[in-house]
This record gives C-alpha cells, sequence and structure tokens, in this order.
C-alpha cells in the first residue's frame, strides 16, 4: 500500500475516532455537577483512554513492552466502552429531540434536568461496564461447533475427512496465553484429520508475538495430514515476509496462491488475501491457474480469507470454500454491516455446487471482547459420495 494512501487512511480513522470520542466527552461534561475536583479528575481520566490505544501504538518501539501491553489492554477496552457510550448518547439525543416536538418527558425530569443528565450518564456508565463484562468472560469461552457436509468423492479413496478449522487467532497483545492454550486442547481433543486456519493467524509485527513466545504452543497441534493455513489481511498489515516466516516456524504449512493435493485423495487450494493486491507489486493469482495444479478427479477444497467474490467460484469445482475475516461484526450492532457487505457473513450456505462456510473467528481485532458471538472452532465432518 502507498504511504500517501496508509496516511489517508489513518487519517480518517482517527478523525472518526476523535469525533465519537470528543460528542460523548461535551455531552458527559454536561452532565456532571458544577464541582471544579469532578471535572478535572473527568478530563484527565477521559484524555487517558482517548490516548490509549493509538498513543501506544506510535510509541511501541520506545516504551517498556509492560507499559506498552498496559496501554493497548486500557485502549481496547476502551474503543468497545467508546461504541456503546455512543450508542447511549445517541438514544439520549434522540429523546430529547422527540421531547422537543411531543413533550414526552414527564415534570419531575424537566423540572430537575441536571439531576436527570447525572442519573442518565450513570445509568449509561453502569450499562456499558456490564456489557463489556459479558463480552469480556464471552470472549474468554471459546466453543466447539459441528457441521457435516457430503461431497462427490470422485476417484478419492476417502469415504471420510475430519477437518479442525480455526480462522482470525490474532496472536496479539490482547489474546492471552490461556486461550491459545484452550486453542490447542480443543483442537486436538477432535483428533482431526487435518486442521486448517483461514488467515489471520498474526495480528500485528511478529515482534511483540516472538518475544512473548505467543505462537509457539500451535506447535503442538497433531493431525493426521498436518497443519495448513493461509494469509489473511492482518499478516500484510503487520509484514508479510516476516509474518510468512514466524507461520512456517511453527510447523505450519503456508499455502499462499499455491495447490497441495493431500494424500492422493483430495485437492487444497490456499489463496493469497485480497489485500496482497494494495501491499505486494502484483495481484494475486486467478483461480484457474490453482485448479491447473489440482487433480480434476479428486475433491476440492479451498481457503480464502476473505468471503468476497461467492458467485464467482461457485462457477468453478470448488467442492467446499473456507473463510473467516468478518469476526460476524465482534460488536453489535456492527454485525448488521458485515451481514451488508458480506453475501455470508457467518456461516453456512450453498451456491450451485460450492459449499461455503464462514467462522467469526477464534481471535479477535482491538476489544478483547465479544457481544455477538462467542469465540469458535469449526468442527467439519465430510462423507464423500
Amino acid at each position: 500500500m502507498k504511504t500517501s494512501n496508509f496516511i489517508l487512511f489513518l487519517s480518517i480513522i482517527l478523525s472518526i475516532y476523535t469525533i465519537g470520542n470528543y460528542y460523548i466527552f461535551r455531552r458527559s461534561l454536561q452532565a456532571l455537577p458544577e464541582n471544579f475536583a469532578v471535572k478535572v479528575a473527568f478530563i484527565l481520566l477521559f484524555v487517558l483512554f482517548y490516548v490509549s490505544y493509538f498513543g501506544a501504538r506510535f510509541l511501541e518501539s520506545s516504551i517498556p513492552q509492560s507499559i506498552f501491553t498496559f496501554f493497548i489492554w486500557l485502549g481496547s477496552i476502551w474503543l468497545a466502552a467508546l461504541l456503546y457510550f455512543l450508542l447511549f448518547v445517541l438514544l439520549f439525543d434522540f429523546s430529547r429531540l422527540v421531547n422537543h416536538f411531543f413533550a414526552i418527558y414527564p415534570h419531575f425530569i424537566t423540572e430537575n434536568w441536571q439531576r436527570a443528565k447525572l442519573f442518565a450518564l450513570i445509568v449509561s456508565t453502569f450499562s456499558v461496564f456490564i456489557i463489556l463484562l459479558i463480552g469480556f468472560i464471552n470472549n474468554a469461552n471459546p466453543s466447539v461447533k459441528y457441521m457435516t457436509l457430503e461431497i462427490p468423492k470422485k476417484d478419492s479413496q476417502l469415504s471420510h475427512l475430519k477437518i479442525a478449522l480455526a480462522s482470525d487467532i490474532h496472536l496479539g497483545v490482547t489474546i492471552t496465553k490461556a486461550k491459545i492454550d484452550k486453542l490447542i486442547e480443543l483442537i486436538n481433543k477432535e483428533k482431526p484429520d487435518i486442521i486448517l486456519f483461514a488467515g489471520d493467524i498474526l495480528d500485528e509485527d511478529p515482534k511483540f508475538i516472538i518475544q512473548n513466545k505467543l505462537g509457539q504452543p500451535l506447535k503442538h497441534l497433531s493431525a493426521k495430514y498436518g497443519v495448513w493455513a493461509i494469509m489473511g489481511n492482518h499478516e500484510y498489515i503487520g509484514g508479510a515476509s516476516k509474518a510468512e516466516e514466524y507461520i512456517k516456524s511453527l510447523n505450519i504449512t503456508l499455502l499462499k496462491d499455491s495447490t497441495a493435493i493431500i494424500d492422493n485423495a483430495f485437492n487444497l487450494i490456499g489463496r493469497d488475501d485480497l489485500s496482497s493486491n494494495h501491499w505486494n507489486a502484483h495481484k494475486r493469482k486467478d483461480l484457474s491457474l490453482l485448479l491447473d495444479k489440482a487433480n480434476p478427479n479428486l475433491p476440492t477444497i479451498m481457503m480464502d480469507h476473505q468471503p468476497f467474490h461467492l458467485e464467482d467460484v461457485a462457477k468453478y469445482p470448488i467442492d467446499l470454500q473456507l473463510s473467516g475475516h468478518t469476526h460476524h461484526g465482534q460488536l453489535f450492532p456492527f454485525n448488521f454491516i458485515t451481514s451488508a457487505i458480506y453475501e455470508v457473513s457467518y456461516g453456512y450456505k450453498k451456491i450451485n455446487n460450492t459449499n461455503f462456510f464462514v467462522s467469526s473467528g477464534y481471535g479477535l481485532w482491538g476489544p478483547p471482547i465479544r457481544t455477538i458471538n462467542r469465540p469458535e472452532i469449526i468442527v467439519i465432518n465430510i462423507n464423500f459420495k
């Protein structure tokens, strides 16, 4: 990605972030009592929340890792809090607008307006805290989900294949060692024939991940046909070459616009991520070129991180495509946005003869919080017929 495009993108993100923070700051300040000490304490605390995430990112190389980690956690949680405070403030201001035209507020509110605003601030703060707490607990308790598919056997000698799928692990600051260990435990317990990672194994520059040995537990994964992965957009954001080298060091076979024929039983295709078109000097390969390397007389499974252009994929002899990327929004109400962007934001769909499945992911981006779904591992039992 060109430096100018990156600066423009970052400027837009920071502008939206700043506007949202300022809106909440102004409304909250107006609700506080006229007490100098209270308002100064509020301003200082709010500024701390505001600068924590992006400030830590900018200063990562010049501050101790413990301080960096603390502020990333604080800032990540604030990103989720910002969303829900914003929704509460918008709801409150909408009710004020309705009251302006229809006078819906009772007298005890209009006669005690300052107290009513303070009460609304306290209630919304408590509500946001409860939402974040539930989302945090939800994120810390991954689930295993199962699905069964039947696809043509063709010339394969296999009658059954058990896949363990995980996407969007996002190894980084806000994924705990306990959660990574749980990933290994849950997958190995299923005794899959093959383990597939559908992109975004890493969340950022591998430097932090390597220093803290976050990926080492992945070496303990075990499956008959091994562990295979593709690149996601975050591997490119953190540095594709470094990410590729690190993933391979974890005993994971990386498919980067390439095709493997597994045990002469099925084809496994791994597409390079769409973001490679922006970060690389060349575009990813056309699907037809990847199929040229496959055995047309065997079933074909494909991983593609971002579930775009499903109708185009369904024109090819792909039996199953596995994707991630969307997180299905991760935080309410972003699930409505991802559902509008992607034909499949989460779950299963069949188009022509191609089965598609999009996972909501095991890890997350930003806040260590999920309010839409639990982190998941998908166990897919394929019966070849």
